[in-house]
C-alpha cells in the first residue's frame, strides 16, 4: 500500500527526550490512526536532545515510511522549544503534540480534526479520569486551577491534546520553553 503525501492535513508533532523504549510505538500508533480514520498527516518527532537511541529509531522510521519526519536539538530545550520548533516545520494545515511516551491514543484526538472547519482550536478532554494516577490527577487539577485563575476563565479542561489551526500559532509571539 503506497503512503499518501501529506500536503494538508494534520502534523502531529512528537517531543522526545530519551523514549528510545517508547517512540516506535507511538509513532507507529499514530500512523496506524492516520490509516484507520483516513487522514492525510506526518507525523515530525523532535528530538530534544536525546542521549539515548530515540534519534536512531526514529531515523529507521523515516526510512521505511515518508509520512515520519525529525528534526533534532543538540541539547534538551524544553517541551515548549520542541513544540514551537515543530509548528515551524509542520506542512500540515493543524498540528497537535502527542508526546513521545506512546501514552495518549492519537485516535481519540485525530476523531475531533473535522471540528476545525468551524473553529481555530479543539480541545478534547479526559472524560474518564480513574485511568490516569493521583498523582497526575492532581497536577492536572492544578494546572487547570491555575489557567481558570490567570485567564478568569471556567474550562472544564485544558490540559490535554489539542488541536490547532497551523496558521493561528506561526502568527503568535511564543517564547515559552516550558510546557504551560
Amino acid at each position: 500500500m503506497e503512503k499518501p503525501q501529506v500536503q494538508t492535513g494534520i502534523t502531529l508533532i512528537m517531543p522526545a527526550l530519551d523514549e528510545a523504549a517508547n517512540i516506535r510505538g507511538a509513532v507507529a500508533r499514530c500512523l496506524e490512526s492516520f490509516d484507520r480514520l483516513k487522514i492525510a498527516g506526518e507525523v515530525l518527532v523532535v528530538n530534544d536532545g536525546s542521549s539515548d537511541a530515540t534519534e536512531a529509531i526514529v531515523g529507521e522510521m523515516m526510512k521505511a515510511d515518508p509520512r515520519v519526519r525529525m528534526i533534532s536539538h543538540e541539547r534538551p530545550l524544553g517541551i515548549g522549544a520542541s513544540f514551537r520548533d515543530g509548528v515551524r516545520e509542520a506542512r500540515g494545515d493543524a498540528v497537535a503534540m502527542m508526546p513521545g511516551d506512546n501514552e495518549n491514543d492519537p485516535a481519540e484526538t485525530l476523531r475531533y480534526l473535522p471540528l476545525l472547519e468551524h473553529v481555530d482550536l479543539v480541545i478534547p478532554f479526559v472524560f474518564n479520569r480513574e485511568v490516569r494516577g493521583k498523582k497526575r490527577n492532581l497536577y492536572s487539577s492544578l494546572y487547570l486551577s491555575l489557567v481558570n485563575l490567570l485567564f478568569r476563565k471556567n474550562f472544564n479542561y485544558t490540559n490535554g491534546t489539542v488541536i490547532y489551526r497551523r496558521q493561528v500559532l506561526a502568527d503568535a509571539p511564543n517564547r515559552s520553553a516550558g510546557f504551560f
